[in-house]
């Protein structure tokens, strides 16, 4: 990827865009139908005690869920007005950074380029300033939209002044070097997609009471150490536990569920020359079929030769029960 005329990015066949928080870095493959790289999040640095990041961690699900809103909606509304169809996008909730604090980012996958009626549009460059005012817009709405249901009067104007000083604040998107390896670019989107808070290797050294831990600081550019209170480590870890039932990977655009038997097809027909227009989902299998795959055994095979079958289920309830389910014969 290279940067030419300004307001610009220009990327050379690439299939996947990576748009996260600080920087915008293209994915470049040399193999068959690769993808671009992009992490969208707030792209922004706001030097105030009152920022944004505090807001999301006493407004969590409410406010993480604004920020895939408005990641989904920045790049759909960014492909559309180039014309460029829809695209396929993946989003990753993170709410850490490199030494534990609270972070709150999304890395968001899409594919260069989109899917116009039965046609493929290829998306040669992103416009750098649109993507960057786009969400900036979508992330500062998102927040009035919420703001607007929960406060009245002079708490919401409050809220509004706030959100007002927010939006005038420079936003940025930072473009970094490409990558052209394809195994290197699978590996860092599926690291992204399951990464733990804090690698093992990272925990240098537990005394009882104190850890010590090692990170890269951004600014330094190099490894620095970090001991601290065993609680305020656990505390800090604690924190990034996603509420329960909370998604933190979502999929919009053509890998929507709710249109992706009908689009995948059509992209593939699209893609590839004498393709039927037809996605073919993978069938669901039983918990038996998975079983007997990964092991070998049929767990529903009984040690004397013969099949089993359920006969009833009891399920533990949370205040200390049980509850029996029968089943059918």
């Amino acid at each position: 990827m290279w940067q030419g005329e300004e307001g610009a990015v220009h990327l050379q066949k690439p299939l996947l865009l990576v748009v996260r928080e600080g920087g915008m870095r293209s994915v470049d493959g040399t193999g068959h139908q690769l993808v671009t790289a992009g992490d969208a999040v707030p792209a922004h640095r706001v030097h105030d005690p009152r920022g944004i990041a505090k807001f999301l961690m006493v407004h969590r699900k409410e406010g993480l869920d604004v920020l895939f809103v408005a990641a989904k909606q920045t790049l759909l509304e960014v492909w559309r007005r180039e014309k460029k169809g829809m695209p396929g996008i993946i989003s990753v909730m993170h709410t850490f950074g490199g030494d534990l604090k609270w972070n709150p980012h999304v890395h968001c996958i899409v594919t260069c380029g989109g899917l116009d009626g039965e046609r493929w549009r290829n998306m040669t460059f992103v416009p750098y300033r649109r993507l960057r005012s786009a969400w900036k817009y979508n992330v500062v709405n998102g927040l009035r939209q919420w703001g607007k249901e929960q406060h009245k009067g002079t708490a919401y104007t409050r809220f509004n002044r706030w959100l007002a000083m927010l939006y005038k604040k420079e936003w940025y998107v930072n473009v970094g070097k490409r990558l052209d390896s394809l195994e290197f670019t699978v590996r860092y989107i599926g690291r992204y997609a399951k990464r733990p808070v804090i690698a093992e290797t990272r925990l240098k050294s537990f005394d009882g009471e104190t850890v010590e831990l090692s990170h890269k600081d951004k600014v330094l550019q190099r490894e620095v150490t970090l001991r601290m209170p065993v609680t305020e480590f656990i505390g800090k870890l604690v924190r990034h536990i996603p509420e329960k039932q909370h998604r933190m990977i979502r999929y919009a655009g053509l890998f929507a569920s709710r249109v992706k038997a009908g689009k995948l097809g059509l992209v593939r027909a699209a893609l590839e020359n004498g393709a039927l227009p037809v996605y073919a989902a993978r069938p669901v299998r039983s918990w038996r079929e998975r079983i007997l795959e990964w092991t070998g055994t049929d767990p529903y095979r009984c040690s004397c030769g013969k099949i089993m079958r359920i006969a009833e289920l009891v399920i533990a309830l949370k205040n200390g029960g049980w509850m029996l389910v029968q089943v059918p014969p």
